[in-house]
């Protein structure tokens, strides 16, 4: 713990809040004036982003720094972090046309953070004492108490907002609208928003003595074993459930690094400063330990769930992101495992690989802003070399990210991919290249994807889609309007040949409903193996498709797997019912009116 300060005076107290207030209000009104000149700034937009990461990195470092540095050398320590910080993010913004992209990117503005996050502490010991740089026990204190004062300071900001929109009412109350007039004006809000932040840091410090967040980290160790539960039912039960339901969901990746974060976090706090303030119970001592054991189990889990994405999807700049961490979590699970196997003094060798490791994932955040570590690159290689192989079509290119999204790196993939002209997909690559490039608006871009493709994709599902009866055949103009989905979901169905040597989809003709409409009942099996069947009514302006009925069951038919393929042997009837029903497979289904 950190050894007590004689207490300052009151005016001292009264000095180093109004410095705090006044440095808070004036960063937070240096970035209003940034904001407001957004999109309208005469600089070049290149150097309009160096300020704004430049005044944006000062601000949250010099806030925390100030407190446990003098103010003087927190003023100029915190160009350390915010000088590079911004050369790297301008380095970034380079891949795209407009440097001011960068900052719409979640991964770039992650890795910023990250960055910046990691760095702070060491600048604060290395201001205070420069030979104490790798002093465990100072990092480890000045890492949360920084973030304790943030978020402290933070609520203080929130609850003073909350009671200035209660003041604001009740002055409405009898008329006296002063308080509204005056949040009309965001240079106000800005201003008093920081200030009072600074007011918060400087009083939190003030109190570092009794809103010390060891309490905190005390209370989060209890939360240890059952973490270790939880992930060793996992890992245990993993083999009986299988890989694959495992690797099926979008967000499996995401959810083991989420809970392995989340672990290394509740190993370091429970291995603390040093020796002296570690867990000392028996049980929580194991259950900590067993934890940095299981932990390159779920990192190893992560990086495959990604391997897997990457292998069926090719990569994209989240991907690219996903992957790099997941590895960074693989090297922290193997020192963690390693360290509580090989060695009795395993919380000293893990409190050491943490500092290891915060330069590590520094180095790696600096990386991803250089070329060194380009994601957007990555991703249009990834993008080009996966349609030049074949297993990518036109309609399944990243075609609005590389435009749109992956900067110079993903308009110049679309250079190569114009270039790819002995690919059979050519003429219909450079159409859709031509559409991206001149539509601003991603859903208007892919409406008019669909559009374009809307003919072609109709006359394959009049080739593949059979008719019963087969005297009646069915033409593209029965089609006109139908709807992208139901297209695809037919067409996917028609084109793929069942187990019995047929195709998954069949349209069978009937006058369903009172009317002079051509109408037909058309059976097909999704992507669940579920035979399904739809209604179609052709009209004037278009189509009409619904879900028939089940008059038996009162609900929408369930019909067994092979139901399209005694219709295509004839196996149903069509009888008389209001209209016209369709029994098949014992079951008798209608359109509904």
């Amino acid at each position: 713990m950190p050894a007590s300060v004689p207490a300052p005076s009151s005016a001292s107290l009264m000095k180093d809040r109004l410095l705090f207030s006044v440095l808070g209000s004036g960063l937070a009104l240096a970035l209003w004036g940034l904001g407001e000149n957004w999109n309208h700034s005469a600089w070049p937009r290149g150097a309009f982003l160096a300020a704004f990461t430049f005044v944006s990195v000062y601000a949250a470092v010099v806030l925390a720094l100030i407190g446990p540095v003098s103010m003087g050398r927190a003023l100029i320590g915190a160009g350390l972090i915010a000088v590079p910080a911004t050369v790297l993010v301008s380095l970034g913004g380079q891949r795209y046309v407009d440097p001011m992209q960068l900052l719409d990117r979640a991964p770039a503005l992650t890795v910023t953070v990250l960055l910046v996050y990691l760095a702070t502490p060491f600048l604060s010991v290395i201001l205070r004492n420069r030979s104490a740089w790798r002093d465990y026990a100072l990092l480890f204190d000045t890492a949360w108490s920084f973030s304790t004062r943030y978020l402290l300071a933070w609520i203080l900001v929130s609850v003073f907002w909350l009671l200035v929109f209660l003041s604001d009412a009740l002055m409405n109350l009898i008329g006296i609208d002063l308080i509204e007039r005056l949040l009309d004006s965001e240079w106000v809000v800005f201003g008093l928003s920081g200030g009072v932040l600074g007011l918060g840091l400087a009083v939190v410090y003030e109190l570092r003595q009794t809103l010390s967040p060891f309490v905190v980290l005390r209370m989060f160790r209890m939360l240890v074993p059952f973490v270790l539960v939880i992930v060793a039912l996992f890992l245990a039960a993993l083999p009986f459930r299988g890989l694959s339901q495992l690797f099926g969901a979008v967000s499996s990746a995401g959810t083991l690094m989420s809970v392995c974060i989340s672990a290394i976090c509740l190993i370091s706090i429970a291995v603390d400063r040093d020796d002296d303030a570690r867990v000392s119970s028996a049980g929580l001592n194991l259950a900590t330990r067993g934890l940095a054991i299981l932990l390159p189990g779920l990192a190893g889990l992560a990086i495959w769930a990604i391997a897997i994405r990457v292998a069926q999807y090719g990569w994209t700049p989240d991907r690219v992101l996903a992957a790099v961490f997941s590895i960074v979590l693989g090297l922290y699970g193997a020192g963690y495992a390693g360290a509580s196997l090989i060695n009795r003094r395993w919380t000293g060798l893990i409190r050491g690989w943490n500092v290891i490791m915060a330069f590590g994932v520094m180095t790696v955040s600096a990386a991803w802003l250089t070329p060194v570590l380009d994601a957007n690159r990555i991703s249009t290689n990834s993008q080009i070399t996966r349609f030049s192989a074949g297993e990518l079509t036109t309609q399944q290119l990243a075609l609005w990210a590389m435009q749109h999204d992956w900067g110079t790196a993903g308009q110049a993939g679309l250079a190569r991919l114009e270039a790819l002209v002995d690919h059979p997909e050519h003429a219909q690559l450079v159409q859709s290249i031509e559409v991206v490039q001149t539509q601003p608006d991603k859903y208007r871009f892919e409406q008019t994807l669909i559009d374009q493709r809307a003919p072609e994709e109709l006359a394959q599902l009049v080739a593949a889609m059979p008719v019963r009866p087969e005297n009646n055949p069915l033409s593209v103009a029965d089609l006109s309007g139908l709807p992208e989905f139901r297209r695809t979901q037919w067409l996917t169905a028609c084109t793929q040949i069942r187990p019995e040597g047929t195709p998954g989809c069949v349209m069978i003709r009937g006058q369903f409903l009172p009317g002079s409409e051509e109408q037909a009942m058309v059976l097909f099996v999704d992507e669940f193996n579920r035979t399904r069947v739809n209604h179609l009514i052709v009209r004037a302006d278009g189509v009409q498709v619904q879900d028939a009925y089940d008059m038996a069951t009162r609900g929408w038919p369930e019909l067994p797997a092979n139901a399209v393929a005694d219709a295509l042997n004839g196996d149903f009837d069509l009888r008389p019912r209001g209209g016209v029903a369709l029994h098949i497979g014992g079951q008798t289904l209608e359109a509904i009116p």
